[in-house]
């Protein structure tokens, strides 16, 4: 019989084979954890590719006609016909047709571009819309049925498909939705809008059109009667109030918030009861806030002009606007239009009043239209120089600027500065005194002055200042100094 030592070797090839064995079961395992959470991290970014196609395909571009519904025999009414929730990518690929139904039958056809034009071709809420005329030959009820398409889904080539803004692979969109992208309709948009067309003397008509103005001031607009005299029609308004002037109707109110209001106006007339003695119109009145594009300017100079605008959103008839320059409360300058401009001769205060069809109109939240604007001194200034603060130059450098009189800028008016008028201080830090000498010629509408430094540098660079003085103004500039053989520093 063998000695049990003579077997203890085998036992440790066995625990080798059992420990590999175990690396094994537990690569395995690892294996198949991770090709589950790789198959779960698919199916998750299937389901949410799915859902962005339901969403997107929830969300297809539509057609909207406006327009009047309602129409008398022989008026011309101009009609919209809007592609909406056109994408970045989307865009309108069969042109668009409406043909005109009567009792069953078309009776006339509109084919864009001949009888239906462009007026936007994509504004800010993602719309194309388009314009059509027609005129109503007979009594009746006409359906307006329309027709387009887009490239909302489309295949791009042979292997991925569009859908909106979402470019994707075909085959993964048919493995993902269950269906092919040529399954999808999406090119085909329809829309029907009826017309009822009356004659002039069926019934009681009233009329009136959008309208903008801004938040604060009272607008009106004239109601336009037919069927019956104005004298003879009762309106009433869901805002605001009817007034007559003579013989004709108005509507006016005063909005105080901005925003966009409907406004209904139900009339009746005398003729007696039922439907011919009544009459429905709405409106839209678009309030803008009251704020000037630019604030006017608070303080300018004399013998300078100044312009500001004074026209508000809302109020959009340019010719309306007129203003006023007083003062001391005597007019000096009026004009027309929303620009104004004026040169005061001397310093002082100024009021400009505005006015919109002939009444003050409200500039802010609180504020009117009149804007009181301080003139001041036009003062000495220097420009044009060859230095600035905080710069590094030679002892040696030309140092040269350019002396006036004026406010904002040079040129309008401008006068030179006498040389007796400036004053040059230059020292280094230690209070030495370096300047050299400076020379000022007076060469038109301004002074060049030209001065140099002297002194002698200890250091390879030495701070220091010099200040300009023109009679009570004057700047301070801190530099630095450089021996003519040294070299500037970075």
């Amino acid at each position: 019989m063998r000695d049990p030592k003579s077997y203890a070797k085998y036992q440790v090839y066995f625990f080798l084979y059992l420990a590999v064995v175990c690396e094994l079961l537990i690569i395995i395992v690892e294996r198949d954890e991770a090709e589950q959470g790789w198959l779960l991290e698919q199916a998750r970014l299937k389901q949410t590719i799915a859902s962005m196609i339901e969403n997107l395909q929830s969300a297809v571009p539509v057609s909207v006609m406006r327009g009047a519904t309602e129409m008398k025999v022989g008026e011309t009414r101009t009609f919209t016909f809007a592609v909406s929730g056109l994408g970045a990518r989307d865009e309108v690929t069969v042109n668009p047709t409406i043909a005109v139904r009567s009792r069953g039958l078309t009776i006339d056809s509109l084919i864009y571009p001949l009888t239906i034009r462009d007026s936007v071709l994509r504004n800010e809420h993602g719309e194309r819309i388009y314009q059509f005329a027609w005129r109503a030959p007979r009594t009746g009820e006409y359906e307006f049925a329309a027709r387009t398409g887009t490239n909302f889904t489309e295949t791009r080539d042979e292997d991925s498909v569009k859908i909106g803004p979402l470019v994707i692979a075909r085959d993964l969109f048919q493995e993902i939705t269950g269906k092919d992208i040529d399954d999808i309709p999406s090119e085909s948009i329809r829309n029907t809008m009826l017309v009822h067309v009356i004659s002039t003397a069926e019934q009681l008509g009233v009329h009136a059109s959008n309208l903008s103005t801004t938040a604060g001031y009272a607008v009106s607009q004239k109601i336009e009667v037919e069927g019956t005299t104005p004298e003879k029609a009762d309106a009433r308004p869901s805002v605001g109030r009817i007034v007559r002037r003579g013989r004709d109707l108005y509507w006016e109110h005063t909005f105080d918030e901005p925003g966009s209001y409907t406004v209904s106006v139900n009339a009746t007339d005398n003729r007696g009861e039922g439907g011919k003695s009544h009459a429905a119109a709405s409106f839209v009145v678009d309030v803008k806030g009251s704020a000037l594009a630019k604030n006017p300017p608070e303080k300018v100079f004399a013998n300078e002009t100044f312009r500001f605008g004074i026209a508000v959103a809302g109020l959009n008839e340019m010719s309306q606007y007129r203003w006023t320059v007083l003062t001391d409360g005597k007019e000096v300058k009026r004009g027309s239009g929303t620009m104004v401009d004026y040169k005061p001769t001397a310093p002082g205060r100024i009021l400009v009043k505005a006015t919109y069809d002939g009444r003050p109109y409200p500039v802010g939240k609180s504020g009117v239209s009149e804007f009181p604007i301080r003139v001041e001194d036009t003062p000495w200034q220097i420009y044009d120089q060859s230095f600035a603060a905080n710069g590094e130059y030679p002892l040696r450098h030309k140092f040269e600027f350019r002396a006036a009189r004026f406010g904002k800028r040079p040129g309008e008016y401008s006068k030179p500065v006498p040389g007796s008028e400036i004053r040059i201080e230059a020292e280094d830090e230690l209070g030495n005194d370096l300047l050299d000498d400076f020379d000022a010629q007076v060469a038109g509408d301004h002074t060049v002055v030209t001065f140099w430094l002297k002194g002698r540098l200890q250091t390879e660079v030495v701070p220091a200042t010099f200040t300009i003085r023109i009679g009570r103004e004057s700047e301070r500039y801190a530099i630095r100094l450089y021996r003519d053989d040294a070299t500037l520093r970075p």
